[in-house]
C-alpha cells in the first residue's frame, strides 16, 4: 500500500498527471510532478481537479470490467500471470492480513481507491466555496466517489473510503459501502440539478442510475424502482476513452488492451453458443491452426465489443435503469415489469439468437441483462445480489485452463495486504 498511500496523501492535483482531457492549460503547469498545496486555488483549479477525478473513475471502470469479468466468469483468462489465474479461478490467497496477490492490488483495488480518494478530495476542496451547492465540479467529485465506492462494494468483501494519510477509512461491509455510495449519489443529484452547466442533466440522470443500483444492492426495492423510473429510457452516460500513445494505460480502453496486447480475454463457450448479436467474438487463425491465448492453452476467441483504444464504454443508461426497476419490482412481488422487459429484450439478439426460458423470471431477467451489458461492468453486482445468477461457473466445477483444479468458493475479492497492514483502522 505504500504507493497507494503516497497517492492518497498527495493533493488531488497530482492525480491530474495521469492525464486530463479537455483541459488545455494543464500543460502550462511549471512542474507537474511537484504541486505545492498552498498554491491551489479552489475556484481556478477546480475544473482540472474535478476532471481528473472523473478520469480516475473512468480508468478504474474498465479495470473492474476486466477483473470482475474474469472473477465472475463473464470472460475466461488466458494469461501467464499466476496472480491473474488465481483471480479467474476465484482462488485468491486471503488471510487476516489481506491478500498477497499484487495484481489484485495494482490493477483493480488501487485504481478504485484513487478514484474514490480524488472524488472525496474535490468535495473537501470546494466545501467552502460560495456556490458549493450548485458547483458542477463539486458534482463531478461526488459522482466519481459514488461510483468508485459502488464498484468497490460490488467487487470486494470489504470497502474502504480514504482521502489522505490523515483520513484513512475504516473497513465497511459491502452493504455499508453501498449506503455510502447512495448518499453521494443523492448529493450529486442535488448539486448537479442546481447547476446551470450543460453537463448537469447528464450527471443527474447518471447519478440516478447509480443511486438505484446502490439501493437495489441493499435490498431497498421500493426506492430503487422509484429512482430508476425517473431516468429517461434513451439516456446514456458514456465513459470516454482516448488513444494517447504515451498514456494508454490510464486513458485507453483496458478491455481492448487485454485483447490486443496480451491476448488473454476469451469469450466463453456458454456465451458464444447463444449466437446473440449482443455478444460477438472472432476466433483468430494462424496459417494452419487457431491462434492461442498468451498461455498457449485456450483458442483465442476474442471479444469484438471493445475494438479500439478509444472505444468508449457505457457507464450508466436508461436501459440499465429499466433492468434495475424490473428486478426491484420482481423482488417486491410484482413480476409483470420483469416479464415484459424479458419479452422485449429477447428479440434484441437477432433472429438466430438462442434463448430458452428457464421458467424462473429472475433467472431470465438476469440472462437478458447479461447479454445487453456484456463487458460493461454489471455482471459482478448482479451475481453479488443473486448467487444463482446465470453464466457464473459453479464452485467446485473444473477450471478451464492448464492449471487444472476447480473454481473456488469466493464470491468477492479480499482486500490486498497493503491496505490491511498499513491502515491503522484495521486491527493488527
Amino acid at each position: 500500500m505504500y504507493n497507494r498511500i503516497r497517492l492518497l496523501g498527495t493533493a488531488a492535483a497530482l492525480s491530474a498527471t495521469i492525464g486530463v482531457t479537455g483541459c488545455d492549460n494543464w500543460m502550462d503547469v511549471l512542474n507537474p510532478e511537484l504541486i505545492d498545496a498552498t498554491t491551489i486555488d479552489p475556484v481556478q483549479d477546480a475544473p482540472t481537479f474535478a476532471q481528473s477525478a472523473m478520469n480516475n473513475l473512468f480508468d478504474a471502470f474498465d479495470d473492474a470490467i476486466v477483473y470482475g469479468g474474469w472473477f465472475s466468469g463473464e470472460i475466461w483468462e488466458g494469461d501467464t500471470f499466476p496472480t491473474r489465474t488465481d483471480i479467474g479461478r476465484r482462488n485468491i490467497d486471503a488471510g487476516p492480513d489481506g491478500s498477497l496477490n499484487v495484481t489484485l492490488n495494482d490493477d483493480i483495488y488501487e485504481p478504485l481507491a484513487i478514484a474514490i480518494a480524488t472524488g472525496e478530495q474535490i468535495q473537501e476542496l470546494l466545501a467552502e466555496v460560495e456556490d458549493a451547492a450548485s458547483n458542477i465540479n463539486m458534482a463531478r467529485g461526488i459522482f466519481a466517489s459514488g461510483y468508485g465506492i459502488l464498484f468497490e462494494a460490488e467487487h470486494f468483501c470489504t470497502v474502504v473510503i480514504s482521502t489522505s494519510l490523515d483520513n484513512l477509512g475504516s473497513p465497511l461491509t459491502p452493504l455499508e459501502g453501498a449506503a455510502e455510495a447512495a448518499e453521494r449519489f443523492r448529493s450529486a443529484i442535488q448539486v448537479a440539478g442546481a447547476s446551470t452547466d450543460e453537463i448537469g442533466p447528464d450527471l443527474v440522470n447518471a447519478s440516478r442510475v447509480g443511486l438505484a443500483r446502490a439501493l437495489l444492492f441493499r435490498g431497498e426495492y421500493a426506492e430503487a424502482a422509484a429512482v430508476a423510473a425517473e431516468v429517461p429510457a434513451d439516456f446514456e452516460f458514456i465513459a470516454p476513452k482516448v488513444d494517447d500513445l504515451s498514456n494508454r494505460a490510464a486513458l485507453g480502453n483496458t478491455v481492448f488492451a487485454f485483447t490486443l496486447d496480451r491476448q488473454v480475454i476469451v469469450v466463453p463457450p456458454y456465451y458464444r453458443d447463444l449466437n446473440d448479436d449482443r455478444i460477438t467474438s472472432v476466433l483468430e487463425q494462424t496459417a494452419e491452426f487457431p491462434l492461442k491465448t498468451q498461455d498457449s492453452f485456450l483458442d483465442f476467441y476474442r471479444q469484438t465489443k471493445h475494438t479500439e483504444w478509444n472505444a468508449s464504454i457505457r457507464l450508466a443508461s436508461g436501459l440499465e435503469a429499466r433492468y434495475i426497476a424490473a428486478e426491484a419490482e420482481l423482488k417486491a412481488g410484482n413480476p409483470a415489469v420483469a416479464a415484459a422487459l424479458i419479452a422485449e429484450r429477447a428479440t434484441a439478439g437477432g433472429d438466430d439468437s438462442v434463448f430458452n426460458p428457464s421458467g424462473d423470471t429472475l433467472t431470465d431477467l438476469l440472462d437478458q441483462k447479461a447479454r445487453d451489458f456484456y463487458l460493461e461492468g454489471v455482471h459482478m453486482g448482479d451475481w453479488q445480489r443473486n448467487p444463482d445468477a446465470p453464466y457464473v461457473p459453479a464452485s467446485g466445477t473444473p477450471y478451464y485452463d492448464e492449471t487444472g483444479g476447480v473454481f473456488g468458493t469466493q464470491t468477492c475479492m479480499p482486500l490486498p495486504d497493503d491496505e490491511v497492514l498499513n491502515n491503522p483502522s484495521f486491527p493488527n
